[in-house]
């Protein structure tokens, strides 16, 4: 497949959209779905340079990314006028290659590594004074013991209990505990319970009290010590299974949903709302490690968003051999299966969702929408005969 230009940095991705036009992008999978956060917060103006997002698959994609459209290929396939930014990964050349050189626009390969390199660099530099002493700077921090006893085990958190949860959570969780196998032991992590499972630092919990840690760090948090202490599978409250849980996963050192491609400073994807290990691994104790170090010097977690775990995974797993082989061991699937809200207030739509469904393990839910910068429950809206509410009622 020919192409006429590589954008290797995002200064040139920047120039390229203010210099050009009749842009689209090909692809709205991750690597899209980033581009265009980092260009919302570093150049909003040039998003209205870009005219579309065309998939050869948008069931399950929003409509709009940031008020750009979300399209089918087949009704809005590229012309000899258009430059075309590939934001999918290079081993998916070959199965688009033919279709996209037909409609004779003109091709720009696009590195996912650069929306990564910039931050990756900002967590590492913060993290280096502790990466250089670990594991040996780490007999003050409080950390969990490993008491695996061989039980196989699966967690999930709803900090508030799961009678106040959501519909769509409660939903998730039902799943959850129906489709694991019979000797898995299934916790619900609440506010309530937490204590008698781990023992999260004090001076981390003033800190949630006091609002400076959010709920979704403390989650990660939490995951992780449970992870490294006993083992077992975590799954976000948000995880809807559609099929049985393979009891094989149990068997790896370490597992979830990965595939190849820049992601986070590497050359491999993983998924935090869905992960398996052993009890004792060693990525997981620095997880651990590293957020009760950083926690311990600064008020907050750093400043990177909700991906700062996944910073931390990138660096593990480019700074200890072992890690990398392990996590190279998991077998790599296509895709994973995100729902967005757009979607689940839809009305619903058997014959596309049992499609969709025979393509997926598990699907992951959303329980609120944007309303400016408020967020809300979507079952606010009224959900009457929308994908939202035959989930909540079937599964």
């Amino acid at each position: 497949m020919r192409v006429e230009k590589r954008l290797e940095t995002f200064q040139e991705f920047e120039e390229f959209l203010s210099t050009q036009k009749n842009i689209k992008l090909f692809g709205a999978g991750n690597t899209t779905v980033e581009a265009i956060g980092l260009l919302k917060k570093t150049a909003p103006e040039l998003l209205k340079n870009i005219q579309a997002i065309v998939a050869t698959g948008v069931y399950g994609k929003p409509p709009y990314m940031e008020n750009i459209p979300v399209l089918q290929y087949d009704s809005a396939a590229p012309s000899k006028k258009d430059w075309v930014i590939l934001m999918i990964q290079e081993k998916y050349y070959d199965e688009v290659g033919g279709m996209l050189e037909e409609s004779g626009a003109k091709l720009v390969e696009f590195s996912g590594k650069i929306l990564y390199e910039d931050t990756y660099q900002k967590v590492l530099g913060c993290l280096k004074p502790f990466i250089d002493g670990y594991p040996g700077n780490t007999a003050g921090l409080e950390l969990p013991r490993c008491t695996g006893d061989g039980t196989l085990r699966a967690w999930s958190m709803w900090w508030q209990g799961e009678e106040q949860a959501p519909e769509i959570v409660k939903a998730c969780l039902r799943s959850q505990r129906s489709r694991l196998p019979a000797e898995v032991e299934y916790t619900v992590i609440t506010e309530e319970n937490y204590e008698k499972y781990v023992r999260v630092p004090q001076y981390i919990m003033e800190k949630v009290a006091r609002g400076d840690i959010s709920r979704t760090h403390l989650s990660d948090i939490i995951r992780w010590m449970l992870l490294y202490q006993y083992g077992g599978l975590w799954m976000d409250a948000t995880v809807l299974l559609v099929k049985p849980v393979k009891k094989e996963i149990f068997d790896y050192p370490i597992y979830t949903l990965a595939g190849q491609m820049d992601y986070c400073g590497t050359d491999m994807m993983w998924t935090i709302p869905f992960m398996a290990a052993k009890p004792g691994e060693k990525l997981f104790h620095f997880l651990t490690c590293g957020f009760f170090d950083h926690l311990k010097e600064h008020d907050t977690v750093m400043e990177v968003d909700y991906l700062m775990s996944d910073y931390m995974i990138g660096i593990a797993y480019n700074t200890y051999p072992d890690v990398r082989e392990k996590m190279r061991a998991i077998p790599q699937v296509r895709a994973k299966r995100v729902f967005k809200n757009t979607l689940l207030i839809e009305p619903y739509d058997a014959e596309r969702f049992q499609a969709y469904m025979r393509e997926a393990d598990w699907l992951k839910m959303t329980w609120y929408k944007h309303d400016g910068a408020k967020e809300k429950q979507v079952e606010d809206r009224g959900t009457e005969g929308t994908l939202y509410d035959f989930i909540c009622k079937n599964f």
